[in-house]
């Protein structure tokens, strides 16, 4: 059975004030990547019928570097 009294004590500790909490950057993430975001799904929606690996690199790559660098505060 998973032990669920470890995951409680870690996540009552007082969140740091110098980092943010992982589902506000997520969120800010989520709308600064919008437009990029918006292309890559653009991308697998065109082609979801003959979709290969691959096909939305290009695009997911730039979502991916998006969302990295603004959750990591470089973007």
């Amino acid at each position: 059975m998973f032990n669920t009294a470890s995951l409680r004590k870690a996540s009552s500790a007082p969140a740091s004030s110098s980092h943010t909490s992982p589902l506000a950057a997520m969120s800010k993430a989520t709308a600064t990547c919008a437009p990029v975001a918006k292309a890559y799904g653009a991308c697998v929606a065109s082609s979801y019928e003959d979709i290969s690996k691959g096909v939305c690199a290009t695009e997911f790559e730039a979502f991916k570097n998006c969302v990295t660098k603004t959750v990591s505060g470089n973007g």
